[in-house]
């Protein structure tokens, strides 16, 4: 049983969204205001629909800590939904084609659903903000050990950004004052412009994201299994968000194992298949063609999963952190990364 675990719920429309996170060491000091900020973050970025202005994320810590510092136990945290209209909306008949509830698809299918909001209000990005919050947690405990995760847009559409000579603390920098998040102040004002000119159409945009991490020791993973390497697990962290469809890894990896510098890997997503143009479909009831019907849209969501692909890299890194060097407190895990870093250097 891995030492870290986690497990969301809620719905895109539900009351709450709810995250347990379990085997954080004790006395970490848990910063409600850095957790916000990166739920913040989720909900900006240029090219996000109104619907994201109607949440205002905030999370609630409900157990697990004491003065503001983990305890050993569980924590449990929420999120309240400001618009929980789940049992009021009207069913999904005709749903968008490229969404999890397609036609009469496999979630329809596999639960015995006769209505796409069923698959659909679990299926929605909307869960990735406990994921967030989850990931925000996790890069705090990285912090005390000294490694930094940071992630920022490097294409959007056609538009490349050019970050060559960039070091990590300036594309952190740069990236968050970015509406796009993107270091490259000229390849932003092209995004934007992309952007506009995508929504004047009706259309949507994809890109890629690059996570960054520096710190790392070496040797979390392992090579002797294929469910213990590191970029292997990343890798499939990253592709469970929503609209990703490609991983790609530049340095960091050796067999599965880091090699203790720089880490960087890129992710790729597609165009979101909720269109604001009614698209063809197939009824649900019927199997007929008809139009889909339009709900609200995003023309481009990279930022904001940028952010999540921070957390689910930050969550992936801590659980390998906590595998190789364990430790029921935050003094005893410094403890056991110290001494072995004293014997790496020694060799």
């Amino acid at each position: 049983m891995p030492i870290l675990r986690y497990l969301t719920a809620g719905e895109s429309h539900g009351r709450y969204l709810i995250a347990i996170l379990e085997g954080l060491p004790a006395g970490l000091k848990i910063d409600l205001t850095a957790i916000n900020r990166d739920m913040a973050s989720r909900q900006q970025g240029y090219g996000r629909c109104g619907g994201m202005r109607i949440e205002a994320d905030e999370v609630e810590i409900l157990s697990g800590i004491r003065n503001d510092e983990t305890i050993g136990s569980p924590l449990a945290f929420m999120v309240v939904n400001k618009d929980p209209k789940i049992d009021k909306l009207p069913p999904v008949a005709r749903p968008q084609p490229g969404q999890p509830n397609t036609g009469v698809g496999a979630g329809l299918l596999k639960y015995d659903r006769q209505d796409g909001r069923d698959i659909l209000e679990r299926a929605s990005a909307r869960e990735t903000a406990m994921r967030v919050a989850v990931g925000a947690i996790c890069k705090s405990l990285l912090k005390e050990i000294d490694v930094e995760v940071a992630g920022h847009i490097v294409s959007l559409g056609t538009v490349q950004a050019n970050t060559a000579e960039m070091d990590l603390p300036q594309i952190r920098e740069r990236s968050e004052a970015s509406e796009v998040r993107c270091a490259d102040s000229d390849a932003t004002k092209k995004m934007i412009t992309t952007i506009n000119e995508a929504k004047s159409n009706s259309s949507v945009l994809g890109g890629v994201f690059e996570i960054i991490t520096t710190g790392l020791p070496v040797g979390l993973g392992s090579h002797v299994q294929w469910d213990r390497k590191l970029d292997a697990n990343i890798a499939r962290a990253l592709i469970s968000i929503q609209a990703i469809k490609g991983v790609e890894f530049d340095q960091g990896f050796e067999g599965g194992v880091s090699k203790g510098d720089m880490l960087i890997v890129r992710a790729t997503m597609r165009p979101i298949p909720t269109t604001i143009k009614p698209a063809q479909a197939a009824s649900v009831q019927t199997g007929q063609e008809v139009k889909a019907i339009v709900e609200h849209s995003d023309v481009c969501a990279l930022p904001a999963a940028s952010i999540v692909g921070e957390a689910v890299v930050a969550i992936e890194l801590v659980a390998a952190l906590l595998d190789k060097f364990g430790g029921d407190s935050l003094s005893e895990l410094k403890r056991n990364i110290a001494g072995y870093r004293e014997t790496c250097q020694q060799r």
